[in-house]
């Protein structure tokens, strides 16, 4: 997405069902703005996406940011050098 912004602008209007290019053009600044290199989550954001859940699901009151914070993966992925792969296209 950060690397071809006329391919994602195209993608935004197609899926949005919105042609407005002015309107496109503000949520590609403002998701690559908040999109980290390395593709980890902050726990700002895990934290953020609890709450929503707790709107439709009580329960998930009891689940802290903490419980997905296993970042393993994303380890194995960068070592592979995969993401800086990603980077460079």
């Amino acid at each position: 997405m950060t690397t071809n912004k006329n391919e994602s602008l195209k993608t935004f209007a197609k899926y949005l069902q919105n042609s407005d290019p002015t309107v496109n053009a503000y949520l590609y600044d403002d998701i690559t703005s908040r999109i980290e290199k390395d593709l980890r989550p902050t726990r700002e954001a895990i934290q953020y996406m609890l709450d929503l859940i707790v709107l439709d699901l009580p329960q998930a009151q009891r689940v802290s940011d903490k419980d997905f914070w296993d970042l393993s993966l994303l380890d194995e992925i960068q070592k592979s050098g995969f993401i800086d792969q990603l980077q460079k296209n």
